[in-house]
């Protein structure tokens, strides 16, 4: 198949279409349950309003360190719910959900091994210069979902894997034209979410309520986000794999 910024998300479409029930549930329990925890989390921080960005700086630095352990556990469940859906999607057969689950627990490690060192070549490829960061990143994007189709390849075949599915220049400005989307759309919801919460505010007086369920709204579109990213990911590991015709 034509590796597509249009084929991609129309496949990542169909397989909505097709599992629509079971992402649902994979990603409210995944992705909603664990950033709705780490919206509470900041919301009851009292970080500062001081525009003074060394204060705010050291505060957030301070956040983080307290409540590192709750961060991995979030990290933890996302990273199991990404693996599951690209274990569902990139090893047919008659597997039922919970057989799925248990597989993906098994080869959660390796899973968080590869997220940890993508982490830390893009970062440092961001640090050198912004394009190597995105080359870094087109790269390496596909190293979980070679993991997630065949796991006894293990970490090292699935980053080989990942780094020849992704060879061309092309990715880059795919994967820099996804980036700008997702950002693009994170932004807009951000704005929006706020926005909404903040007429809801200004209408009902100060009522939690009311605030509770504006983090509720955020927390829903951000797993919806997640979710589109998973398939997304699952989509152009497809459309790379190697032709056998003639």
């Amino acid at each position: 198949m034509t590796l597509s910024l249009s084929g991609v998300f129309a496949d990542a479409g169909a397989m909505w279409r097709s599992q629509r029930d079971i992402l649902s549930a994979l990603a409210g329990v995944f992705f909603v349950v664990p950033m709705l925890g780490i919206l509470f989390l900041m919301a009851q921080s009292g970080l500062p309003t001081d525009p003074d960005p060394v204060k705010l700086n050291e505060a957030v630095r301070k956040f983080y360190e307290d409540n590192l352990l709750w961060f991995l556990l979030a990290n933890l469940l996302i990273d199991f719910g990404t693996f599951t859906i690209l274990i569902l999607f990139l090893q047919p057969g008659t597997r039922t959900l919970g057989e799925t689950m248990t597989l993906a627990l098994r080869r959660l490690l390796p899973l968080v091994v590869i997220d940890v060192l993508c982490s830390i070549l893009f970062g440092i490829g961001f640090s050198l210069f912004v394009l190597p960061g995105l080359f870094v990143f087109g790269r390496t994007w596909l190293a979980a979902p070679a993991l997630a189709a065949n796991p006894d390849q293990g970490i090292l075949g699935a980053f080989r894997q990942g780094w020849q599915r992704s060879f061309g220049f092309r990715w880059v400005v795919l994967l820099a034209a996804m980036a700008m989307t997702v950002l693009t759309a994170a932004v807009a919801i951000l704005l929006a979410s706020r926005l909404l919460l903040g007429l809801l505010v200004m209408a009902a007086g100060d009522n939690q309520f009311i605030e509770m369920a504006g983090y509720v709204l955020i927390a829903l579109l951000g797993g919806f986000a997640w979710v589109t990213l998973v398939l997304i990911r699952v989509s152009a590991y497809r459309r790379t794999e190697p032709s056998t015709g003639i």
